[in-house]
């Protein structure tokens, strides 16, 4: 056999040449290796050229040819091969689903919203990505150029004004955009709105709390119940932001300095506790917020812990103590359990009295105590105070404390720090905003004095209650100097946040209850323009007004329970309404908007489901037939589903306020009788 010849080495090639053989190497590319398949067309078997499988394949695509698979391919990947197409269509039917239900299940405004990109030519995928990454709502109408409103449910036009009545609410600044159903007379050129311009057409619950001290505070340190301290921050900035302002019943300022540097003067376990027990109902990222019986709800956890700590606590004289009972008696009322929470109410007081919260001062004491414990004891023993007489005109209780404080509360002007003011930034703003909480805070210490003293007038202690058209003159006279003399921004035309409007709602709302048993007097009273009738009308439709104001600026599905009060109030009333008034429209439209305000309330406490669910029991099926169009709860019109709930509900809050009549009707009475239900074996 012949050896191989040995290969001779190539000969030398010119420098030039070489380096165009380099280039031209590095320019190769190499082709990509086709995907083995175990299966073919029987186009591509005769012609014996790779087939790709998926039906049709790509060569028969390209030779125009029919693709079919005969008996013997590999049936396997012909069904793998429609697995994929299937999961494709799968997929953009799924997207389009998820879209469609954002326009049937979001607000009118965002459902316009998106079906406006949808218009211009946006696919299901950048719409969901748009909503799942950052919120539609901001991002389409609060950037600093925009200006936003709600839309009303029902009925997007506001109440008509009686006639020969003029109303300063018609001038508020939280009316100057136009609204959904408004016409503007004249064409818009909206310009971009300054930093400080902001609260005026940005919903509130849109803001971010400014608070330093709070970024850099550890409160683990004060809790056994959870060590995120992300989530512990989330909760406290929610608190401050959405409850604080309403129910400011410890010296914030105070309190988050011993929160961080863990001082046990104004600050406590027990307290911060009870506060992110609170917190909880205003965090809509826990998604059954209203079970307060639930043990796997966070909140459970913290007021749990809460009140193990207060059993601890509950011989000492500490002023956290008195702070923390006031916050967990709001809790209760939260959860319809009115049994304990006016428990709390009665120990905080009990307390404040042992310490002396109430009394004067003595000059040895103003010498020793320091500047910020004289100003905490002051503002808890004022805040107290005012609070117990809210409570107790509406429960129908006489007043658990019948003379304010001897240290009376200071000029917000000469002292500011007493009443720790709230600071704020809305989107894409720079610029901190105070919210005033220094003029909102007097004029409520101010106004809730009027309650103490109605429920020392109405329901006196040992004797029979008792209230006269002459007692309402007199609290009409009171409580209207005190309206005509709020400051300039607490005025009509000027009120913009949640806590400015509420202040009016409320002072509506006592004309309302102060002239209800004469709302059919059509005689004059000496030293009052109008009639009984008449005060009690305008009442009425301010508060309606104002309530529309409050819904089309903010909305009602940021946590809110001093709202829930009102509305529970409210939506009786609308209900009496629609079967009695001649404007069955307008009347109903009333209704739908406070039982559309309860079931966004009713996600965040089981209060306001209870009590939407207990107005709809008693609704026309015409009528329920038209709010089940914008209701998220199910079966309100279910007996069964109201007789499940009345274990969990322990509430005496009366349904109508009427301080003349002695009858009082509550909330889980009205529950029982409207599905029928016995409660004599049940208590």
């Amino acid at each position: 056999m012949r050896r191989p010849v040995p290969l001779l080495p190539s000969p030398s090639k010119p420098a030039e040449s070489q380096t165009a053989a380099v280039v031209a190497q590095t320019e190769i590319v190499l082709r990509k290796r086709k995907r083995p398949v175990s299966s073919a067309c029987e186009e591509c078997r005769k012609r014996k050229s790779k087939c790709n499988v998926p039906w049709p394949c790509t060569p028969c695509l390209h030779r125009n040819t029919d693709c079919h698979f005969g008996p013997k391919a590999d049936l396997e990947m012909h069904h793998r091969a429609l697995q994929r197409k299937y999961s494709d269509v799968h997929a953009e039917n799924t997207h389009f689903q998820a879209v469609y239900s954002l326009l049937r299940e979001k607000p009118e405004n965002i459902a316009l919203a998106i079906l406006r990109r949808i218009r211009a030519g946006a696919g299901p995928d950048a719409i969901l990505s748009l909503m799942e990454n950052g919120d539609l709502l901001m991002q389409l109408h609060l950037a600093p150029s925009s200006q936003f409103r709600y839309a009303f449910p029902y009925r997007s036009a506001l109440p008509s004004i009686p006639v020969g009545t003029k109303s300063a609410y018609m001038e508020a600044l939280a009316l100057e955009a136009p609204y959904p159903g408004q016409e503007p007379s004249e064409p818009c050129d909206y310009q971009p709105i300054s930093d400080l311009e902001a609260p005026r057409y940005m919903p509130y619950h849109s803001a971010k709390l400014v608070e330093p001290m709070l970024d850099i505070a550890t409160i683990s340190a004060w809790t056994t119940v959870c060590t995120d301290e992300s989530l512990l921050h989330s909760l406290m900035e929610a608190y401050i932001l959405h409850i604080y302002s309403a129910f400011p019943f410890f010296h914030k300022d105070c309190f988050i300095r011993d929160l961080v540097s863990g001082s046990k003067r104004f600050c406590s376990s027990l307290l911060v506790n009870a506060v992110l027990a609170h917190a909880c109902h205003a965090t809509p990222k826990f998604a059954h917020r209203n079970e307060h019986w639930n043990p796997q709800n966070i909140g459970y956890l913290f007021l749990a812990e809460a009140r193990r700590l207060l059993e601890l606590e509950t011989a000492r004289s500490k002023i956290t103590t008195v702070q923390a009972m006031l916050v967990m008696n709001i809790i209760m009322n939260d959860h319809g359990v009115d049994g304990a929470s006016y428990q709390y109410l009665t120990k905080a007081v009990a307390l404040a009295k042992r310490m002396g919260l109430f009394n004067s001062p003595s000059d040895d004491m103003e010498h020793d105590v320091d500047p910020s414990t004289k100003v905490v004891r002051e503002v808890t023993a004022w805040a107290l105070f005012a609070w117990q007489g809210v409570m107790s005109s509406m429960l129908y209780e006489p007043p658990l404390i019948t003379e304010p404080p001897q240290t009376s509360y200071p000029d917000p002007l000469e002292m500011p720090f007493w009443y720790s003011d709230l600071r704020v930034r809305y989107p894409s703003s720079q610029e901190v905003i105070s919210t005033s909480n220094h003029q909102t805070f007097k004029a409520y210490l101010e106004f809730w004095a009027i309650f103490n003293d109605i429920a020392s007038v109405s329901f006196p202690p040992g004797r029979d209650r008792s209230f006269s058209l002459s007692q309402a003159v007199d609290f009409y006279a009171r409580s209207r100097s005190w309206f005509e003399g709020l400051p300039n921004d607490l005025q009509p035309g000027k009120i913009v946040l949640p806590c400015q409007l509420k202040l009016h709602i409320q002072y509506w709302l006592l004309l309302m209850d102060l002239f209800k048993p004469f709302a059919d007097w059509d005689q004059r009273m000496e030293g009052l323009d109008k009639t009984s009738s008449e005060i009690y009308r305008d009442a009425r439709w301010n508060q309606a007004y104002v309530l529309r104001i409050y819904y089309l600026r903010h909305g009602t599905e940021a946590y809110d329970c001093w709202f829930s009060m009102f509305l529970l109030k409210l939506g009786f009333v609308a209900l009496q309404e629609v079967a009695s008034s001649s404007d069955r429209d307008a009347s109903l439209s009333n209704l739908i908007l406070a039982l559309t305000s309860l079931d966004n309330q009713g996600k965040c406490c089981f209060m306001s489901e209870f009590t939407l669910r207990t107005i709809c029991a008693q609704m026309r099926s015409e009528d329920l037939a038209i709010f089940k169009q914008f209701a998220t709860f199910e079966d309100l019109d279910d007996p069964q589903a109201i007789a499940s709930r009345m274990s969990l509900i322990r509430s005496n809050w009366p349904v109508n306020m009427d301080f003349a009549k002695r009858e009082r009707k509550s909330l889980r009475d009205v529950a029982a009788e409207a599905i029928g239900m016995d409660m004599t074996d049940d208590e």
